[in-house]
């Protein structure tokens, strides 16, 4: 029996979804290796996808600058070989993402995630049935994961990903959309279900809404957003960098203990300890991952928190984390990579340029951007949320390339 390249190149891009979403660490590193291998033969084998692949790293330039800022952390980190050693997965992950889209916009997409929504609405009710309504959790269920707010963000990221594969709406396919949406208020994620919510409004309205201007009303009414976003883009880094010291002050001085269930005094201890290093941080993968030697074995917690303090896995706030391990110079930079995301949506949207990808790209982004604020999931390789926000700024820049360019037609 033959098996097609397709099939292969499909069965890979559902299967790494599948992975990221149905519990922590099933993608594996040497199974991401090999994913990696197998879609960048597919894609040396067609010099179109090359060249794709190529003008799309260079699109990505500001996420490179992060990456770069990473590597010149090592010179300073106190584990430099662990900081090599993270940051070469994460070049491999982004490079992977690289050909993952250039494979997803060659084959039949919507076909893939339909099938993946699939599979992956049965396994997800499968493992709550199993690991929450067999044990009499009917509220806060979390399925295979920790704890509710590891299966919230999913849930709600997928749910963005079945809308994008439908093209025509039914009862049965209503139904299952109702189903995955109730699981989550299963959940009882309040960050989860308003964010999905919040954004679901909001990109129809700049989507779909934007159709219906004229070409003059919609540059009229995009304009001073996109304006604002090339301000921001330009002075809120360079403010960043040289302010460090008045924003680690106002973080000291109104970050409240209790505030977003205890996560103020755990980000408190958490900067406090990296005082001295706010400039250029501490130094990437630097900080957590150490095992004992972890930045919050030094700390106050420790000592009084014990077994609390053996169970973290970091701050439970990607920005925190990320101010600490590359400083106010590696934060600024992933400011400008936040800011240049949206601002290349508000490009394709202000062009009359949206359509189901940009949808897409826009709501996984923008979930993956909030939900750091109360989950560390940047710069980590085996992050869902992570993923998705390397894949949809990649998606947005490649539309650029396909739609605006007119480099791909």
């Amino acid at each position: 029996m033959k098996i097609s390249k397709l099939f292969i190149q499909e069965s890979i891009i559902i299967s790494t979804v599948l992975m990221l979403t149905l519990s922590n660490g099933l993608l594996k590193r040497p199974i991401l290796f090999f994913f990696f291998i197998v879609l960048g033969c597919f894609c040396a084998n067609k010099k179109i996808k090359i060249q794709f692949s190529y003008d799309l790293i260079k699109k990505s330039l500001p996420l490179l600058f992060v990456f770069c800022w990473c590597f010149i952390s090592s010179f300073w980190s106190q584990w430099p070989g662990k900081t090599l050693y993270e940051l070469v997965w994460q070049l491999l992950l982004y490079l992977y993402v690289v050909f993952f889209i250039a494979t997803f916009l060659s084959v039949d997409n919507v076909k893939s995630i339909r099938i993946l929504s699939v599979f992956w609405v049965v396994l997800t009710f499968t493992l709550v049935l199993k690991n929450d309504l067999a044990h009499g959790r009917i509220l806060e269920i979390s399925g295979a994961f920790a704890n509710k707010n590891n299966l919230g963000p999913i849930i709600g990221m997928m749910i963005f990903y079945y809308i994008f594969s439908i093209n025509r709406w039914d009862f049965i396919r209503v139904s299952m959309l109702c189903c995955v949406f109730f699981l989550l208020l299963m959940t009882l994620s309040k960050t989860s279900i308003a964010t999905t919510i919040l954004i679901l409004g909001v990109s129809f309205f700049l989507n779909n809404g934007s159709k219906y201007f004229s070409d003059k009303a919609r540059l009229t009414f995009f304009f001073p957003i996109r304006l604002l976003f090339w301000v921001a883009a330009i002075i809120l880094p360079i403010l960043i960098i040289t302010n460090h010291d008045f924003i680690f002050s106002f973080l000291y001085t109104h970050l409240q203990d209790d505030w977003l269930t205890g996560r103020g005094r755990l980000w408190l201890v958490m900067l406090n300890q990296s005082f001295g290093h706010l400039l250029y941080g501490m130094g990437y993968a630097s900080v957590w991952g150490l095992g004992d030697n972890n930045l919050i074995q030094e700390t106050e917690l420790a000592k009084y928190s014990i077994e609390w303090v053996d169970k973290l896995a970091a701050s439970d706030g990607g920005y925190v984390d990320i101010f600490i391990a590359i400083g106010a110079v590696g934060f600024g930079l992933f400011v400008f990579v936040i800011i240049d995301f949206f601002k290349t949506y508000i490009h394709i949207i202000t062009l009359g340029k949206a359509d189901k990808y940009t949808w897409l790209g826009f709501c996984v982004g923008t979930f993956s951007v909030i939900n750091n604020i109360t989950e560390t999931t940047f710069l980590l390789a085996a992050s869902f949320s992570w993923f998705n926000f390397i894949f949809a700024y990649l998606l947005l820049k490649a539309k650029v390339l396909i739609d605006i360019d007119k480099k791909y037609e």
